[in-house]
């Protein structure tokens, strides 16, 4: 049985992403930006999407996307979301 699993934990700096698949296990941080608090936690979202093949294609029928929109009452442009790095030791 192909067996896999993320742990997310609160960093300093942002959130660190534990991926284990079998006997492998990687790691990635996803940073905060200074002036944008959300753009770690989305960049988190998509991760998962990505690592659990959740996210579909855009010729699937459905998909699972991470979509940022201002609030009800503030109408304001966003900025895109940044990539999580790779930690050095993938396999520690």
């Amino acid at each position: 049985m192909n067996r896999w699993s993320a742990v997310i934990s609160r960093v300093d700096n942002g959130y660190e992403v534990r991926e284990y698949t079998g006997d492998e296990k990687s790691e990635l941080v996803c940073e905060d930006s200074a002036g944008d608090e959300l753009i770690s936690f989305e960049s988190v979202l998509w991760e998962m999407l990505d690592f659990f093949s959740m996210g579909g294609s855009r010729y699937d029928k459905e998909r699972l996307v991470v979509s940022r929109q201002p609030g009800d009452k503030y109408g304001d442009t966003y900025p895109t979301t940044e990539k999580c790095h790779e930690e050095d030791d993938k396999n520690g």
